[in-house]
């Protein structure tokens, strides 16, 4: 297990050997940082394996979807779309968008319908993560019934 500490936005990601996101919790912003924390400035998605550079934190659509379930846990009662600014905003770009709605198409059933990029992106996904991607179809099968 490791420790990153995200600057922008101030978060601590724990994380397996693969980066791959475990948990997520919000650091004080007056508080100093945990020493046995990986202290990187920013936050991306990748279309790619979760990786980590000097100044950057990469996560897949996989992690995307996960820090969206973190935030949504943190405020149940927020409406859908402050739970979106509010994701948005963990990162400094806007990478999180290809990966997220492919995690998102495997949810909802319609990655069949998809081509080029997102057909790709998903690829990936079932590539790396394939119980997990799995289960998240189960879901939103689930959801639908």
């Amino acid at each position: 297990m490791q420790i990153i500490h995200v600057s922008q936005p101030s978060i601590y990601i724990a994380c397996n050997d693969d980066f791959t996101i475990d948990d997520v919790q919000r650091a004080k912003r007056t508080a100093k940082i945990n020493p046995a924390a990986k202290a990187v400035s920013y936050l991306r998605a990748s279309s790619h394996r979760p990786n980590l550079t000097d100044e950057t934190f990469s996560t897949d659509g996989l992690g995307c979807i996960r820090l969206l379930y973190w935030i949504t846990l943190e405020r149940p009662t927020a409406k859908p779309e402050a739970h979106w600014t509010r994701f948005s905003k963990l990162f400094y770009d806007a990478s999180f968008e290809a990966p997220t709605t492919a995690a998102m198409r495997v949810l909802s059933n319609t990655e069949h319908a998809v081509h080029g990029e997102d057909a790709y992106l998903i690829s990936n996904l079932r590539a790396h993560y394939p119980d997990e991607m799995d289960a998240i179809a189960a879901l939103g099968q689930l959801a639908k019934l």
